[in-house]
């Protein structure tokens, strides 16, 4: 049975070839991207900061990059009512002012080199 099973396989790599037999078998995958609690996070890219705060009063968010290896650049965006702030001077820091409560999402996406290499998002709690 083994010698039979060994004889198969053998003359599945002449005929298909090494490398296309392991194509067809390969477990890559994707990195999963983890959640945890308000933060996802694409495994390079998280975002720090509080999470709550009040109608007005700025919230303080930095956008944290593991192993960076060239020129990063920080896109930040935000859904809901208030103004987000980014100084050119210091893009991976992010100042939110929501003008209403409730909740408040805000995204960054990081590029390096001019390739995206992941984003994170946060839900701010707003109170009156």
């Amino acid at each position: 049975m083994r010698v039979l099973l060994f004889l198969s396989l053998s003359l599945a790599l002449l005929t298909t070839g090494c490398d296309d037999l392991l194509d067809r078998v390969s477990t890559k995958r994707p990195a999963p991207t983890r959640s945890t609690g308000n933060v996802v996070d694409s495994g390079r890219v998280s975002i720090r900061g509080d999470l709550t705060g009040s109608e007005g009063d700025p919230i303080h968010l930095t956008a944290v990059v593991t192993n960076p290896r060239g020129d990063l650049e920080y896109a930040w965006s935000m859904n809901g009512r208030g103004s987000l702030m980014s100084r050119e001077a210091d893009p991976q820091n992010a100042v939110v002012r929501a003008s209403t409560s409730g909740r408040l999402d805000v995204t960054v996406t990081v590029t390096e080199d001019g390739d995206e290499i992941g984003s994170a998002m946060v839900t701010l709690q707003i109170t009156d």
